[in-house]
């Protein structure tokens, strides 16, 4: 049994594109909600590093990375008709797999308040974000590219996860 992507019928190439940036979208909601609910209070009382940006600018970066996850989901999806059911397959999983580990790790550290497990989700999180920057690059270089900024972006969010601790 193969898995295969049908690619999107000619002249409505703009529909599969609405598609991805939907479902990256969706995704952006509910890591904005949970982010929202610990952000105000919670995650202000933790000793944070120096190097921790403003609480104001984790939601247009969300945002923008959002966008650029659907983006590089649809250059995956509308890449190569000859690799149907390969690489392409592939990197839109890992894409997918991504950003529910990223979802999951919102809601566990800023909803749920759990540092350890958060920092657990979100370092896998980060070793499938190089799988899915690494497969993405194999279908398309530009999709690689947009991954990749988000890539480092969840390193950063490792990096904080682990330094920001509990008030003394």
């Amino acid at each position: 049994m193969s898995l295969s992507v049908e690619e999107p019928r000619e002249g409505k190439p703009w529909l599969s594109l609405l598609a991805c940036l939907t479902a990256a979208y969706v995704f952006n909601f509910l890591i904005l909600r949970a982010e929202n609910t610990g952000m105000e209070f919670w995650f202000q009382t933790l000793r944070k590093p120096t190097w921790t940006l403003p609480t104001v600018a984790f939601a247009p970066i969300w945002t923008i990375l959002s966008g650029f996850l659907g983006l590089a989901a649809w250059q995956v999806f509308t890449a190569d008709p000859s690799d149907a059911g390969g690489r392409k397959v592939r990197a839109l999983i890992l894409i997918a797999s991504y950003q529910c580990l990223v979802t999951t790790w919102a809601g566990i550290y800023f909803y749920w308040q759990q540092r350890t497990p958060a920092l657990f989700i979100c370092g896998l999180a980060l070793l499938v974000a190089v799988a899915a920057t690494w497969a993405a690059f194999k279908t398309k270089g530009s999709a690689g590219w947009l991954v990749t900024l988000s890539a480092i972006w969840v390193a950063y969010l490792v990096a904080l996860s682990f330094a920001a601790q509990p008030p003394a």
